[in-house]
């Protein structure tokens, strides 16, 4: 016998004997002897889960955390009212006037920030407004914010 035969043999065996021993560990089947066998013992049923979306008329109002579950909401609740739309906070403000008149003091960052919502807006306010030195604003100069 070669030595790959043999290791192939030993494998062989090992894998029967492991199999053997899980099945010596399986619980025995009830014994039917006419009677029937008496019933396993349940263990006690776990309360429902909470849901995580709740559909409200044609809304899916989801939750965070906990197994994936739709209900219904009953019709006898009202809606709840829609919220009041909101600024996205990663996006520039549109200006409520299209130019600026600069005050003493200003810096083109500060109105960016004040105007438009972010300071890292200042050098695009200053290509919109042609500026060749952003930080040489005056005041009294009328800047073009859109």
């Amino acid at each position: 016998m070669s030595p790959r035969a043999g290791l192939q043999l030993v494998l062989f065996l090992g894998l029967v004997g492991l199999g053997m021993l899980v099945v010596e560990k399986l619980p025995a089947p009830p014994m039917r002897h006419g009677a029937p066998a008496a019933p396993a013992e349940r263990p006690p049923a776990a309360p429902p889960p909470a849901p995580v979306a709740v559909l409200d008329s044609d809304v899916l109002v989801l939750r965070l955390g906990g197994p994936a579950q739709v209900v219904a909401r009953p019709a006898a609740q009202p809606a709840p009212a829609p919220a009041a739309p909101t600024k996205p906070s990663g996006l520039p403000a549109i200006p409520d006037r299209d130019t600026y008149v600069v005050q003493p003091g200003d810096t083109l960052s500060d109105i960016a920030r004040r105007e438009l919502g972010s300071a890292q807006l200042a050098d695009q306010l200053a290509r919109l407004n042609k500026l060749a030195n952003p930080g040489a604003i005056r005041a009294g100069q009328v800047l073009r914010l859109r």
